[in-house]
């Protein structure tokens, strides 16, 4: 990952909803060096596809098409939301019965032991009530993501404007509903990122987020949280592949 910096386009977005849309996947644009406002003028393409395919498993548009979909149907959100409300759920005395079970699994080693690792490391974040966890609809990662993804298929040529710009406005419109601010957003980001590691350990993207609620060139400080008109039309649909919803179908 490249040194971090906020840094505008050459040629940035007019459109205030584009902008909007465009900042919620800001954690990525700046932690991959890219312009906050709008598309590079110029891309390594071959590293960008090997990025993808290294990271994602995508190598073409129909495989970037099944990501998108499924970051927008479920993402981890749905499987962790899950796992979280029955950690929370879990009877007092069953907690120390379960800690001693994932360790026992961590201990043996193996391919169970490192989702043991994060288990533990996530029951025990949620009886220590750590702050947001029993609320949060863990959609801040996901979403950011999303819109990496369209982005990413905008400079390969993989999707139309038309239609990443369509499928990230969905995504923006999401976010505007699930959140009170752009610092609301950043902290689930942070915390929705944890929880799929399954680690409190800090790396690049505290300092990111960070940077981005500071920085006076930061969308996330130039673009007001209710900016721009994004009314709720019906789901956007490529073909009849691809939907961002936050229903599960």
């Amino acid at each position: 990952m490249p040194d971090i910096a906020v840094f505008g386009a050459k040629h940035p977005l007019r459109s205030i909803e584009q902008r909007w849309a465009y900042a919620v996947g800001a954690p990525y644009h700046v932690g991959h060096g890219h312009p906050i406002d709008g598309l590079p003028e110029a891309v390594d393409a071959d590293d960008e596809r090997a990025k993808l395919a290294r990271d994602w498993g995508i190598d073409d548009r129909a495989s970037l098409i099944e990501a998108m979909n499924h970051l927008g149907s479920e993402g981890h959100r749905h499987r962790l939301a899950l796992k979280l409300r029955y950690f929370a759920m879990i009877w007092r005395p069953a907690v120390a019965s379960m800690r001693e079970e994932l360790r026992a699994t961590i201990r043996e080693g193996g391919d169970e032991a490192e989702e043991a690792k994060a288990d533990l490391w996530r029951l025990d974040a949620v009886q220590a009530n750590l702050p947001g966890i029993r609320s949060s609809s863990l959609l801040a990662f996901d979403a950011a993501r999303g819109i990496m993804l369209a982005r990413d298929g905008l400079m390969l040529g993989w999707l139309q404007e038309d239609e990443a710009w369509a499928y990230m406005g969905e995504v923006a419109r999401d976010v505007r509903r699930s959140y009170s601010s752009w610092a609301a957003f950043g902290a689930d980001f942070v915390l929705s990122r944890n929880i799929w590691a399954g680690d409190g350990d800090p790396d690049v993207f505290d300092a990111v987020i960070a940077m981005l609620g500071r920085d006076a060139a930061s969308p996330w400080r130039t673009l007001e949280w209710d900016a721009g008109d994004l009314a709720v039309p019906a789901p956007v649909r490529f073909g009849a592949e691809l939907a961002w919803t936050l229903e599960r179908r």
